[in-house]
């Protein structure tokens, strides 16, 4: 068991077998003591199979039915013994040292959340950041016209600097435990 865990990675799967392995071992690149906790809605494939034939200390929980995502990361939470959550898609690969990065940006900052920047496969900007809608905002997403929204999506801020946002994705979200105890 390790001790002094500085991140725990919570990663809610349901059927995920095709994309569990190469995100456990893009985690295992990384070097910082952590620990990966998983929380299975009762998938229908072989998602804790290939989970538990990789050589690897994951923690897994399993549901005996389809709990959801909020109930999944919540349980996860619940026995992560990290300083700092990382909640995580098990269709994410990290990039070598986020994790370290990630860290560092969070105990030496006032952020309280980080929602990293996300690349598509062809390593482009995936939009994972938004702006709480507006009336005429969502109007215009209803009748076809959200190209003329462009500050929704951030698309007037510079997407390599870091910027607060009022939403991020749940694909990946960075906090310190200590804010997550805090809320509830």
């Amino acid at each position: 068991m390790k001790k002094n865990i500085e991140i725990s990675i919570v990663i809610v799967t349901y059927n995920s077998e095709k994309h569990i392995s190469d995100c456990i071992k893009s985690i295992s690149e990384n070097n910082i003591n952590y620990e990966i906790i998983i929380v299975d809605n009762n998938s229908e494939d072989s998602t804790i199979k290939k989970i538990k034939k990789m050589d690897n200390n994951v923690k897994i929980i399993t549901k005996n039915k389809n709990m959801g995502f909020s109930n999944g990361i919540n349980s996860g939470i619940k026995v992560a013994k990290g300083k700092s959550i990382l909640l995580l898609n098990p269709d994410t690969i990290l990039q070598k040292d986020c994790l370290r990065i990630l860290n560092e940006k969070i105990n030496r900052s006032n952020y309280k959340v980080i929602s990293p920047q996300i690349l598509n496969k062809k390593n482009r900007i995936f939009t994972s950041a938004w702006r709480f809608p507006s009336l005429l905002s969502t109007i215009g997403e209803l009748i076809y016209l959200k190209s003329f929204f462009i500050f929704k999506n951030y698309r007037d801020k510079d997407l390599n600097q870091p910027f607060v946002a009022e939403s991020v994705s749940g694909a990946a979200i960075f906090c310190n435990k200590k804010i997550i105890e805090s809320v509830g």
